[in-house]
Parts: structure tokens; sequence; C-alpha cells
């Protein structure tokens, strides 16, 4: 079964913002200071610990295209993470 959990990566030049929702409620949100790919799995894998959420059952959204490197290796920890199409305001 997959988790309940909406869970999202806003990604930045340095940083990385961790954003997830549980039925629409905010329940984690935190910045963190990301200099190389491993530091964006790290604090990925740290949040996802925290919130008891599986790593094998959980959707990564992602924010950012540009940044796209920056996650790759990420997908050899979650089974699931995709880029979150924003529509243009």
């Amino acid at each position: 079964e997959n988790s309940t959990k909406d869970f999202y990566l806003n990604l930045n030049l340095n940083s990385i913002e961790i954003i997830v929702f549980e039925k629409k409620k905010l329940v984690f949100f935190n910045n963190f200071d990301t200099r190389t790919k491993e530091d964006v799995v790290y604090y990925t894998l740290f949040a996802l610990e925290q919130l008891q959420i599986d790593p094998r059952k959980v959707l990564i959204e992602f924010i950012n295209r540009d940044l796209v490197e920056r996650i790759e290796v990420l997908k050899s920890y979650v089974s699931d993470v995709k880029c979150l199409e924003l529509n243009p305001i």
C-alpha cells in the first residue's frame, strides 16, 4: 500500500525544501543546505525516516526540472520520483 502522505522537494541551487502533506494538512516543512547530490539524498531519506514513510511506497514529486540531475541518485533509494508539472500562472 502506498503512503498517504504527499511528499514534495523544492530544488534550489544550494538547498532543498521538503514539504509533506497528509490529507491536505501540512505535516512537515524544512529547508536544508545541500552542496552535493548526496546531501539531497541524505536529507530526503532523513525526512522519510522521521515521518515513518517507506521509501519504496512513496511518490516524491520535485519542483524545478532545471536541477533534475541533483536528484538522479535519489532514484536508487526511492521507488517513484517525478517532476511536478506546474501550470503557468
